[in-house]
């Protein structure tokens, strides 16, 4: 008897801080959504003119964009997508779906692999918490319940 009450502890606790890494991932994206969203964005360029007896001059240019003057309407959208997409697995962890979360946490490591040359990086500790968080929501439900 003991030894279920025990049991049930720990599910409750793994239970607890799977939920915790969930929701740790979800504000980490939007962390990482509103970063690269509110980031300036500096674009450099050389502009020249050919003068036929002076020779040529050319002007360093310098300009800061705000990611959507950089990227425009769907770039943004992907960000609000990226974020979305992480705060959809709180619902499912909070009823306990250890297959939508698992499904969840792969596409998210898909995700960050695919744009890791952009965007993807600034997302990757939102997936390992999302991982882990789903690593202890498959600990728990492989222990017995009363």
């Amino acid at each position: 008897m003991e030894d279920i009450r025990e049991r049930q502890k720990v599910r409750n606790a793994l239970l607890r801080c799977g939920k915790f890494l969930v929701a740790t991932a979800a504000v980490c994206a939007i962390g990482a959504s509103l970063f690269l969203f509110l980031s300036p964005l500096t674009v450099t360029g050389v502009s020249g003119t050919l003068v036929r007896d002076v020779g040529g001059a050319s002007v360093h240019l310098a300009r800061q964009l705000s990611w959507y003057e950089a990227h425009g309407l769907t770039a943004t959208l992907w960000l609000l997508a990226f974020s979305g997409f992480y705060l959809l697995a709180i619902p499912a962890a909070r009823v306990e779906k250890v297959a939508t979360l698992a499904t969840m946490t792969v596409i998210a490591f898909a995700l960050s692999f695919i744009t890791g040359f952009s965007i993807g990086s600034a997302y990757l500790p939102a997936a390992i918490a999302l991982l882990i968080g789903t690593m202890l929501f498959v600990s728990a439900s492989l222990l017995p319940q009363p």
